[in-house]
């Protein structure tokens, strides 16, 4: 997913794509139908949470990072609770499922709004992002198998692969 050609287009996508689901969740009147949007929801918002955390941690200057992670998180806590009152609220003029239709609407409305108006984030990308994260293995590092994420110093790295037969 990071490895995306275009992680900001695939951002966008996400967004739009989990707007459209919320919406069809609330138009739904059937239980699988329900579910099914509910799946689509869910995934649209996974895929979006990782690529805005990725993008926001590799376009950030290391002195800031910090700062603009805590922000981001704290938003993220904040929003859900600022969007529980919300969708409480349209719920009262509307009804539960067309609250769902609403924010489901302005959800996918608010991404294509962004789309249009913020190019750099359609033209966003993470290249060569291994190489800028501290401790993130270099493209061919050797890395003990199935750990990718942490680089080995050579001779350890050497007595992983062939573990020495007086030891054993």
């Amino acid at each position: 997913m990071t490895r995306a050609a275009r992680p900001g287009r695939l951002l966008l996508a996400a967004a739009f794509t989990g707007g459209l689901a919320t919406a069809g969740f609330g138009l739904s009147g059937q239980v699988a139908v329900a579910a099914v949007a509910l799946a689509v929801a869910g995934a649209a918002g996974t895929v979006y949470e990782i690529l805005e955390y990725a993008l926001v941690q590799q376009r950030t200057p290391d002195r800031l990072r910090g700062r603009v992670v805590g922000v981001l998180t704290t938003q993220g806590t904040a929003g859900d609770v600022l969007g529980d009152v919300e969708v409480a609220l349209v719920a009262r003029w509307f009804s539960p499922a067309g609250a769902a239709v609403v924010n489901g609407v302005v959800c996918a409305s608010a991404a294509a709004l962004v789309a249009v108006c913020v190019p750099g984030l359609r033209r966003a990308t993470l290249r060569g992002a291994a190489a800028s994260v501290p401790g993130a293995p270099a493209p061919g590092a050797r890395t003990l198998s199935g750990t990718a994420a942490r680089t080995l110093p050579e001779p350890a790295a050497r007595k992983a692969e062939a573990p020495d037969a007086a030891s054993g």
